[in-house]
């Protein structure tokens, strides 16, 4: 009924996102990374609250069944979905099957809400009217006396939550249901809608380009100009759309996906011959000295660290007869 975890490990992270959300995550600094995960099935819908105390990239893809609704809890920093400002006061919608970038400068926690596409609930029917034509995931914007209502009902809620997790009965839990979605609705029926055109120069537009391009040719060295030729953009452009979307430039960006990259490589095949090096340069990394400097200032260990225990991890998750 409720599930609860604390998370150590940012890979792991897109493992817990359950309910058929899919995710990938990416660290921007180098601190301990540390997240709670809460999943509570309540009648017609699922109620999730995931807080994060470091600065991160997430990409979430809604699943084709479902429509979620992402409220703010509170946040340290700046927080963008896909180049769109997300305030204390604002919510995310993400229609089934789409995808969004959210960037997290700092702590934040989050509740969100995931609803059965087709079960006519009327969470999705407030907004079937605004959100008609709209394919893809829309930062809403409702009085912000409607949003602080509906954040202090989660605080409450996950309160509650927590203090009577072993007492709660099915009807307790439709009544917090019930609670929780008048709530929404009442958010979603008078908000304003302040999406970012999704175009061919958009900034979201240009950033998925790139990447795209990038995770396609990880053992080639790729310059600004090129990236930029690839996105079709000018330089300026590239660069002012990195700093809209993900808050830092395109080449620190890329750096630190393709670092998180070699990371997971050497954490899934740890006993594959030169490990490192063939996981560096698999991933566009041909001065090796220079790739251990940066590797350890992300993540604060080197290489062969990270190696080292992803082997003893192996060896423990399977010992020898």
């Amino acid at each position: 009924m409720i599930f609860s975890r604390e998370i150590f490990d940012i890979d792991a992270m897109a493992e817990e996102d359950g309910d058929g959300i899919g995710g990938d995550y990416l660290p921007l600094d180098n601190r301990a990374f540390w997240a709670r995960w809460t999943l509570v099935n309540l009648p017609g819908s699922v109620l999730r609250f995931t807080r994060k105390d470091v600065a991160s990239v997430h990409k979430i893809r809604t699943p084709r069944d479902k429509w979620l609704f992402i409220i703010p809890l509170w946040m340290t920093g700046r927080v963008r979905w896909d180049g769109c400002t997300v305030s204390p006061d604002s919510q995310i919608v993400c229609p089934p099957s789409s995808e969004g970038l959210v960037v997290h400068a700092g702590a934040s926690e989050f509740a969100i809400v995931s609803v059965a596409a087709p079960d006519g609930v009327e969470l999705v029917d407030a907004i079937r009217g605004k959100l008609a034509t709209v394919l893809r995931a829309s930062v809403i914007r409702p009085p912000a006396k409607d949003a602080r209502a509906l954040a202090a009902s989660l605080i409450e809620v996950r309160a509650t939550l927590w203090r009577l997790s072993d007492t709660l009965t099915g009807d307790s839990l439709r009544e917090i249901g019930g609670l929780l979605h008048g709530a929404l609705e009442c958010c979603l029926r008078r908000a304003a809608i302040g999406e970012p055109k999704e175009d061919f120069r958009s900034p979201s537009s240009i950033v998925r380009r790139t990447e795209e391009f990038v995770r396609e040719h990880l053992d080639e060295t790729v310059s600004i100009s090129e990236l930029s030729m690839v996105a079709g953009v000018s330089e300026r452009s590239l660069r002012t759309a990195f700093h809209q979307v993900c808050m830092t430039s395109p080449k620190k960006y890329l750096r630190m996906l393709a670092l998180h990259q070699v990371r997971r490589s050497l954490r899934t095949a740890p006993d594959v011959h030169a490990a490192v090096t063939r996981a560096a340069t698999r991933h566009g990394f041909y001065e090796l000295g220079r790739f251990a400097a940066q590797y350890r200032a992300l993540f604060g260990e080197a290489p062969s660290e990270t190696l080292h225990r992803a082997r003893l991890e192996q060896v423990v998750a399977n010992p020898l007869p």
